[in-house]
């Protein structure tokens, strides 16, 4: 302890010191007392008057003791009791207790510089904390944040599986459509592609509105309009993502639930992710439809010159020339996609019925034995109908077709 406390000099020295001073003075009085005594003769005695003396500083040591006691208490033990009341509640880590000394010297100065880093660790302790909640909750958005970027990886996973899986472009957007309705907990989901010119629904999830209704709601048609996400919270909540690859829009990923709250911004990016996932599917089933359509024209080929072929051996092999058109008759069904093919060959005043294919074999009889007239076959050979050296009778020409029914004296078949 600092022994300037107890110096004269101090606030606490000088009450400490003040019973000393009274006692100091209540012993010179009682020796005034019995030296004026003893100068008037009024004790007889030696021992009259050291009893006297020893009367007055026993009086004067109770007041001193009694001064003492109570100085002592209230300048000294009291504040000291406070403060170790304060420094258990400190060491117990209550930071907001305030010692209550009013002695005006340096006990009071010691409570209040204890006061002071009490506060002072008070802050400490409430900013550490603000920090350990702040950090708590950063720990907790990370959290949320990883569980979400690892669900949103799986998905994309499982499509590109889907991808490498099928070829099918609705089975892959309908792999889609379940991953944007699970990702936002959407009750309804639909992705619409554009065919002839018109938004078609191809795939969906849920039976929140009807798919027929989906191509002329307002969010969609928005977003037709401006080519950019959007996000509508009115009647319900809804977000529109467009499909567009190399800045073509060729669809849009709709999701829609009653729930106004349902799709925030954040949701974004991982959506238009999925939905430049269906962008690729629909260019890959492009890509296959256009390989697929390219082996069926090699095949239409390559059948054809096989037919050719067979012409050019029954030319060589001199077979009569019913055998040889009737090769030609099957070789045309078959390359160029006809029901039905009949070979004439135009005689001086009439046009003869040779060979056909693709038509019941009575039937084909009763043509050969029809002979048309020329007269009546010219009214066909119109300059509308020309297409390069040949004439091509469209079905929408029906006066045309039905002059053929009357040609053969037969309906032709459909």
């Amino acid at each position: 302890m600092d022994k300037s406390l107890f110096q004269p000099s101090s606030r606490l020295g000088k009450k400490l010191y003040l019973p000393l001073i009274v006692l100091a003075i209540i012993s010179l009085v009682g020796a005034g007392v019995t030296v004026y005594f003893a100068t008037h003769n009024l004790m007889s005695t030696y021992e009259d008057l050291l009893a006297a003396f020893a009367v007055v500083i026993m009086v004067g040591t109770v007041v001193l003791v009694a001064l003492s006691i109570r100085s002592v208490m209230r300048n000294v033990i009291t504040p000291i009791d406070n403060l170790r009341v304060g420094m258990n509640r400190l060491s117990r880590g209550v930071f907001d207790h305030t010692i209550q000394v009013s002695t005006d010297d340096e006990l009071e100065q010691l409570a209040h510089d204890f006061n002071m880093m009490s506060a002072a660790l008070f802050e400490a302790q409430q900013a550490l904390a603000d920090a350990a909640e702040e950090n708590a909750q950063l720990l907790h958005q990370t959290e949320a944040q990883l569980s979400r970027r690892i669900r949103e990886l799986n998905g994309l996973r499982r499509i590109n599986q889907t991808l490498n899986q099928t070829l099918s472009l609705n089975s892959i957007l309908q792999v889609i459509a379940q991953e944007a309705s699970a990702a936002t907990n959407a009750s309804f989901c639909a992705i619409l592609i554009r065919e002839n010119g018109a938004l078609q629904p191809i795939a969906h999830v849920g039976a929140l509105i009807p798919t027929d209704e989906l191509a002329d709601l307002p969010a969609i048609a928005r977003v037709i309009e401006t080519q950019e996400p959007l996000i509508l919270a009115a009647n319900r909540a809804e977000m529109v993502v467009p499909i567009q690859p190399a800045d073509t829009l060729i669809g849009v990923l709709y999701l829609a639930d009653d729930a106004l709250d349902s799709f925030t911004g954040e949701q974004l990016p991982y959506i238009q992710t999925l939905a430049d996932q269906a962008a690729i599917a629909h260019r890959q089933a492009g890509e296959f439809q256009a390989r697929v359509t390219e082996r069926l024209q090699n095949i239409t080929r390559i059948n054809q010159l096989a037919r050719l072929s067979n012409i050019n051996r029954a030319f060589r092999a001199n077979l009569p020339l019913a055998n040889i058109l009737e090769e030609v008759a099957f070789a045309v069904q078959e390359t160029a996609g006809f029901n039905i093919v009949l070979v004439s060959v135009m005689k001086r005043h009439h046009l003869e019925h040779i060979a056909g294919a693709g038509l019941p074999v009575s039937q084909l009889n009763d043509i050969r034995n029809i002979r048309t007239p020329r007269a009546e076959i010219m009214p066909l050979l119109q300059s509308a109908f020309k297409l390069g050296d040949s004439y091509f009778i469209p079905t929408e020409a029906e006066k045309e077709i039905s002059s053929l029914n009357i040609l053969f004296s037969a309906p032709m078949p459909k």
